[in-house]
């Protein structure tokens, strides 16, 4: 359908510029927010061809801000919000006993 095929599309770009520029914070060339810049998207969005799939290559995003999520609720639960490892399984460091793998972030 249109809608599966556009959401793929959409996907191939951001996983070309995912993996152009997301790397150690140290390292970065651009900011969270300027992958996530609302005229940067839209800019990416009108790549997509609806007739044809595509070879996306990365974008160019304009320098900006940082964006992060966290959150707390009135208890004391609190979340904070990093969607990726990076590569495999983060730093390769679990938490005895927990599961938890530490990102390499």
């Amino acid at each position: 359908t249109d809608a599966v095929h556009c959401q793929i599309e959409a996907m191939k770009l951001a996983y070309a510029d995912l993996f152009r520029y997301v790397s150690d914070p140290a390292t970065m060339e651009v900011e969270v927010s300027e992958l996530l810049n609302s005229e940067y998207l839209r800019g990416r969005a009108k790549l997509i061809d609806m007739k044809k799939a595509g070879s996306p290559v990365f974008g160019v995003p304009k320098k900006s801000g940082t964006v992060y999520l966290t959150a707390a609720d009135e208890s004391g639960m609190m979340v904070s919000y990093i969607q990726s490892n990076y590569h495999g399984f983060g730093s390769g460091i679990v938490i005895p006993e927990t599961g938890i793998s530490l990102q390499n972030r």
